[in-house]
């Protein structure tokens, strides 16, 4: 038998600190029916519906600040991690139940998430 302390909606907050890896294991193993994995954004939480690993997942970032937009497209935001990066594709807003793509928002490459 294994044992586990209960889950809080805190627990979903996404620390960009940690690998992309383990960014996105969080996010898929949050995903929807469940109560997902969520960032802050304008004020607002948006809880992350698709993601994958970023296209520039294996380069070294000089300087890298986890949680800052590195790109932004048709697909989604690319988010640093510590190590790599996360695309995110699809997410909802918390209150309004709006669900978009990031790219949508998220305008600057000055954005830290």
């Amino acid at each position: 038998a294994t044992y586990t302390c209960k889950r809080l909606p805190e627990d979903g907050k996404i620390c960009w600190s940690k690998s992309s890896t383990e960014v996105y294991n969080l996010i898929r193993g949050l995903a929807f029916p469940y109560p997902g994995a969520y960032v802050s954004f304008n004020n607002a939480k948006y809880r992350i519906r698709k993601a994958e690993l970023g296209e520039s997942n294996g380069k070294y970032f000089a300087g890298n600040i986890p949680g800052r937009i590195i790109k932004i497209s048709d697909k989604g935001a690319e988010v640093l991690c510590r190590k790599g990066t996360i695309l995110l594709t699809e997410w909802e807003h918390d209150e309004k139940n709006i669900i978009e793509n990031p790219s949508k928002r998220i305008q600057s490459y000055s954005t830290t998430l």
